[in-house]
């Protein structure tokens, strides 16, 4: 995409696009409404540097019997109605917005169609920044005159310094990031808004539909009644009148997906929008993915574009937060985006995002990540989702540390997920260490629960591994410690149910003699139990 270039005005020349792709030209703002209807294209300069000099001033008014392919420029003035933007009402674009008259230059990031002025020549490209991406209803440009429609467009509002940090993206400009309004509610229509607001909360709006709030839709999609009435409506609309809600919610994307309310509204737009308005919508918060990948709010937004998206979707999103992974990583918010990243996004990812590990592993190692509260909801989806050698590289990095995970109240997971989804190498080195050390693990609370995932996903010679050890060990040293012990006589239990027949009998040759004694314990009770119902 161009960057943006000063110019000057004294390089119009016979060829319109080389001119304003070549010259520098010093920048004047207007708009530009191209909707093929030679009766209706207003055009609105907002500039009065030039009153006294028509050849170089597009004046307030309307371009009588003007046609967008005809370079030219227009000297009929009308100023009844100063400050009328007329917007493009056969594609349903945009409806009319009044706006105060300013004296000082400004452009304003509602009009999409938009261009420049050279010395009077009206320049043929003045219609959308680019089809594919933004406005599928207009006409489509070439991808030159999109890339000189752009620079002109972000050149303007440099030029002009309506906002404090202006990129090279239409998109950039509609994240109301820098944004400085020039339409701000008046007292009247805030009154409108209240009015209905509270009509909603009494429940007396069933009346009211998404065209009568098109004004207030900002106000509404961060109230909790006006949120859920849009959403409401939104669902059971039909397409024309969804698209037209689609489009009055774009330029507030950004704010709506980090509030409380107005994020559920954006979720919406994903889960029902089609592979082009998701694309719009990730392109609108692309300059914020971090942002909302941290935040309470905007973390639920991607959720559910990485959930509705495709791979494409997913790493988009991932390139936004690449540069701070581990962040995101070790974050409250941060971490669910990138366990759905995970899932969704193209294996071939995978490589780069264990690169950013290891990177970073000389001040965080992977089993730090592990036992971090957050972090090791990652792990275990990178252990599930990961093959070949990026899951390799993080058992190798977990494989002297099973003892710690067992134990831990994070890590126990990444290791029941390690036995789940690893190798039978895998599988065999977190047995032993299981076996070496049963009559600890079987009576703490976290290791347990590794123990009998063990049990549930092992083969029945994996299962044999384990329950042999009880009967190799001294009764009172193994088993009856077990038994008497709130955790380890669940993992007893467990051992009976998946234990071969043969097994399960030695199993009660053990208890039987000990019944009397067993049955004054609440823990014994089900433990006998279970080798009655399985004798």
């Amino acid at each position: 995409m161009m960057k943006p270039e000063k110019m000057d005005d004294n390089k119009c020349g016979n060829d319109l696009m080389n001119s304003f792709i070549d010259a520098e030209i010093n920048m004047r703002t207007f708009s530009f409404c191209q909707n093929y209807n030679d009766k209706n294209n207003t055009l609105f300069e907002f500039d009065s540097q030039f009153k006294n000099e028509p050849s170089k001033n597009l004046t307030n008014g309307f371009g009588n019997n003007y046609t967008c392919d005809n370079a030219d420029y227009v000297h009929n003035s009308h100023t009844e109605t100063p400050g009328l933007f007329g917007l493009d009402n056969i594609y349903g674009q945009y409806l009319p917005y009044f706006i105060p008259w300013p004296y000082d230059p400004f452009f304003n990031p509602y009009l999409m169609n938009s261009a420049a002025i050279l010395s009077g020549c009206m320049p043929e490209f003045g219609s959308n920044y680019n089809k594919e991406i933004f406005l599928p209803s207009l006409p489509q440009k070439t991808v030159s005159q999109n890339e000189v429609n752009n620079m002109l467009f972000e050149s303007n509002l440099y030029d002009q310094k309506s906002y404090m940090n202006t990129n090279n993206s239409l998109m950039d400009i509609l994240s109301l990031k820098n944004q400085v309004s020039y339409m701000d509610i008046s007292k009247n229509q805030e009154g409108i808004c209240t009015k209905m607001l509270i009509k909603l909360k009494e429940g007396k709006g069933n009346k009211l539909n998404l065209d009568d709030i098109k004004d207030h839709i900002e106000t509404f999609a961060m109230d909790q009644y006006g949120s859920r009435f849009i959403q409401s409506k939104y669902e059971v609309a039909g397409e024309e009148e969804k698209n037209a809600a689609f489009i009055l919610l774009l330029p507030h994307v950004n704010k709506l997906s980090q509030d409380v309310f107005g994020n559920y509204i954006i979720q919406n737009l994903f889960s029902s929008g089609n592979e082009l308005q998701r694309s719009q919508l990730l392109d609108i918060l692309s300059e914020d993915i971090l942002e909302l990948t941290l935040n309470q709010y905007g973390c639920r937004v991607l959720q559910k574009a990485l959930e509705v998206g495709d791979s494409d979707d997913a790493s988009f999103i991932y390139n936004g937060i690449k540069k701070d992974f581990l962040k995101c990583i070790i974050d409250l918010h941060g971490n669910h985006v990138v366990q759905k990243l995970i899932c969704k996004i193209s294996p071939e990812y995978h490589e780069e995002i264990v690169n950013i590990l290891d990177k970073a592993s000389t001040c965080y190692p992977l089993i730090n990540l592990a036992l971090h509260q957050y972090a090791c909801r990652v792990i275990q989806i990178m252990i599930e989702k990961f093959k070949g050698t990026t899951k390799d590289y993080i058992m190798d990095k977990l494989q002297r540390h099973w003892k710690s995970l067992f134990i831990h109240e994070f890590g126990n997971y990444v290791a029941q997920k390690a036995f789940i989804y690893g190798t039978s190498v895998d599988q065999k080195y977190i047995l032993i260490s299981i076996r070496d050390d049963m009559l600890r693990f079987s009576r703490n609370k976290y290791a347990s629960n590794v123990i009998e995932v063990c049990l549930d996903y092992g083969n029945p010679a994996q299962i044999e591994f384990l329950i042999i050890k009880v009967f190799e060990v001294n009764f009172y040293k193994l088993f009856y410690p077990m038994i008497e012990d709130q955790y380890g006589n669940y993992v007893i239990q467990k051992m009976i149910d998946k234990a071969t027949s043969s097994l399960r009998k030695k199993f009660i040759t053990l208890i039987r003699p000990m019944q009397n004694q067993l049955m004054k314990h609440c823990f014994y009770k089900n433990i006998l139990l279970k080798c009655s119902g399985t004798h």
